[in-house]
């Protein structure tokens, strides 16, 4: 009777010590178990979290390590999913994911704007999450689940996600040609063109010509800046004017320059 009372203590103890050393396990990421208990992790954050419409960045961040710490087995990889929703875009509202090159490596970081993000030579990305959105347009759960059929003509993409039909550019002061399904809001981050309510499928509602207006006065809001006339209505969607320069400011200024 002893001696099987202390065997029997001493296999609760192993098993402690094996949970105990399998939560605080090395994290490895790109193998399992690791690589599910990361997508798993991320999984909860993504339907428990609110991205596109929470009050804050700080409040997005919170809850996603309370989603982690309650999902995660292996704590050792819990920096690294928390790390996904702290370099997210999720809770500020405009910003987007900004994927730069220099020197040969591609580095992703936060912009204010997909302007602020191509004035500095970067490329802006659909994914919400800096870790899935370089290379662009990237892959991952932060990002659009997409299917893309490729034409010479024009690019349509599909996508489950729920909204209006946002029309973008694959490239700057291009066509408006490859649909995406996206919100408002994120249309508007990525510096698209919202043709109303659809899901992208049949006849692709993204055939807007580019322009070759010369630069001139872009008006947003009160400020003037120099640009054509696709970077200021699709980029700072702002009010194209036919002045040669920004000097006096016609946006505050009832002044006509030729």
């Amino acid at each position: 009777m002893w001696l099987a009372r202390v065997a029997s203590m001493l296999l609760g103890l192993f098993v402690l010590v094996a949970v105990a050393t399998r939560a605080f396990a090395k994290c490895h990421p790109t193998t399992d178990p690791d690589k599910s208990d990361i997508a798993n992790a991320r999984a909860a954050v993504a339907a428990n979290c609110d991205c596109a419409g929470g009050t804050s960045h700080s409040a997005y961040v919170s809850c996603a390590a309370q989603q982690v710490d309650a999902m995660l087995v292996n704590q050792s990889c819990r920096r690294r999913v928390k790390k996904c929703a702290a370099t997210s875009t999720c809770g500020n509202l405009g910003f987007v994911t900004c994927c730069r090159t220099k020197g040969g490596v591609t580095r992703c970081k936060m912009a204010k704007s997909a302007a602020s993000c191509q004035a500095k030579g970067g490329t802006p990305g659909a994914c919400s999450s800096c870790c899935d959105a370089c290379p662009a347009p990237g892959t991952g759960p932060s990002c659009p689940t997409s299917t893309t059929s490729i034409s010479t003509t024009t690019t349509t993409t599909t996508t489950s996600a729920s909204g209006d039909q946002c029309c973008l550019r694959t490239v700057l002061c291009g066509p408006f040609d490859t649909c995406q399904v996206m919100t408002s809001a994120e249309c508007a981050g990525a510096a698209g063109f919202d043709v109303g309510p659809g899901d992208c499928s049949g006849t692709s509602p993204c055939s807007h010509a580019t322009t070759t207006t010369p630069p001139s006065a872009c008006c947003v809001a009160d400020q003037c800046v120099f640009e054509g006339l696709c970077e200021c209505q699709s980029i700072d969607h702002g009010v194209f004017m036919l002045f040669r320069s920004c000097t006096p400011n016609p946006c505050v200024t009832t002044t006509t320059m030729p």
